[in-house]
């Protein structure tokens, strides 16, 4: 039997439909404000990871390097000043010992270029907007003041700290974890007419030892509305982010002459390979227990993808209290020693677990803390991930552990490596990460344990 629309039933779906449209329309074109939370690879070898939505796994973290050093570019405008690195840095496959910090907001590995001393302001594509990565001057004699080299674009523009602002660099941490950090404090822009404190942006980039990766943030994206010139600066709106190779390779992230914009508490990461996000869970049973009795930990690793992980490891440092008696995983391998239990789960497909079952004898009464961890080939982009906490007391039963979060199914990536999709201002909108990165999930346990009788 067929079955037809009546006209009034008819309108109404139409009118759904076309508010539908209209809403997806407004959130692709608006300014280019929509943005997936991760780019797909492209011929850099990086991929950039944000903290928007749908899938925010990195977090906002403000490292403040204002105690560090104030750098001389603090007073010029269209100026450099050369640093040297605390560790060895990776940039597109090439190490490098020393960086420029130019006054225009991006770090460049052309040391002493007079490249360094670009403004990115031109006329060509769009006007007063500067270019998107990549740009083809190789040797900074057009008019646009780019030049293709390798740098680190956090905010490329007219920035002018000798209108107000200060440029600090600071390293942080403890070898081989140590951050090397460039803060814009308050840094105005050229085109502010009367500049003073509190009228200029502040951001920042930061260069991890070891994994190499690149984190830029951004905690105020707003000069003022003191004139036309400086409301169109605000949110990047003239500004180029994103790093560069040469003249044909490099990774947008954000491009003003596309209409898209940057704002406040904003976290983007730059790393190479493919991303994976392990999360790690743990139960104890029985659900009482004393001196004596057997104990069974079960630790469940979980890889909420968007990427296969390899050599995935858990690790249990066993508490004083206990003695170890057996380890049985569902997948690989696992020793005991001096109190650590290791087990070598293998590899874990996208949404797969694995789990580990560690049997000990109960010692002594009193408190235990117990430390799981979970690491793979990859590198983390959850650091925090997977984390719960379970107390248990002699004849009651312990506290459930929170269920994990789940993830969203990875979607295809474009192949565009998050560039923008032209002057139209569409942006692909992406579920899924892509990246190569060292995976950590962490869990504690906290047992309490008690004689039970005389």
């Amino acid at each position: 039997m067929y079955q037809f629309l009546n006209l009034r039933t008819a309108a109404s779906l139409a009118l759904i439909l076309a508010v539908t449209a209209a809403v997806l329309a407004l959130a692709l074109t608006s300014g280019g404000v929509a943005r997936a939370d991760s780019s797909g690879a492209n011929a850099s070898g990086y991929v950039w990871i944000d903290n928007n939505a749908p899938d925010p796994v990195i977090t906002f973290d403000w490292k403040d390097a204002t105690g560090g050093t104030a750098l001389a570019i603090s007073s010029e405008d269209d100026d450099w000043n050369t640093v040297a690195l605390p560790f060895t840095f990776n940039f597109f496959g090439t190490d490098y010992t020393q960086v420029d910090v130019s006054s225009g907001g991006f770090l460049s590995f052309n040391i002493d270029s007079e490249c360094n001393d670009n403004y990115n302001w031109d006329d060509t594509l769009v006007s007063e907007s500067g270019n998107p990565i990549p740009y083809t001057d190789t040797d900074c004699d057009d008019d646009s003041g780019w030049g293709g080299n390798p740098l680190i674009a956090l905010w490329f523009d007219d920035l002018d700290p000798g209108e107000c602002g200060t440029v600090y660099h600071d390293t942080q941490g403890t070898a081989p974890n140590r951050l090397f950090i460039v803060e814009y404090s308050d840094v105005c822009h050229n085109d502010c007419e009367d500049c003073s404190a509190g009228e200029g942006i502040t951001v920042e980039v930061i260069l991890f030892e070891t994994s190499n990766d690149i984190k830029m943030q951004y905690m105020d994206t707003f000069f003022g509305t003191g004139d036309s010139d400086i409301s169109e600066e605000n949110n990047g709106g003239t500004a180029t982010t994103g790093i560069n190779k040469d003249d044909t390779v490099g990774l947008g992230y954000h491009w003003g002459g596309a209409g898209e914009t940057i704002s406040d508490g904003l976290a983007v990461l730059y790393t190479t390979g493919a991303v994976v996000d392990l999360a790690v869970t743990k139960t104890a049973s029985p659900d009482t227990v004393g001196i004596g009795d057997e104990l069974t930990y079960t630790i469940t690793v979980t890889n909420n993808g968007p990427d296969s992980a390899t050599g995935v490891t858990v690790t249990d440092d066993l508490p004083d209290g206990v003695t170890y008696v057996s380890a049985t995983p569902s997948s690989g391998t696992c020793a005991e020693a001096d109190g650590t239990v290791s087990c070598d789960i293998g590899g874990l497909a996208v949404a797969a677990s694995a789990t580990v079952d560690i049997v000990v004898t109960v010692d002594a009464d009193g408190s235990l803390s117990n430390t799981a961890t979970a690491t793979a080939d990859q590198t983390n982009i959850n650091a925090d991930g997977g984390v719960a906490v379970l107390g248990l007391t002699v004849g009651s039963a312990p506290t459930p552990t929170p269920a994990p979060t789940p993830t969203p199914a990875p979607a295809a990536l474009p192949d565009t490596g998050g560039e923008p999709a032209g002057g139209a201002g569409f942006v692909w909108l992406v579920v899924t990460l892509g990246a190569l990165i060292v995976v950590s999930g962490g869990l504690f346990l906290a047992v309490q344990i008690r004689r039970v009788g005389g």
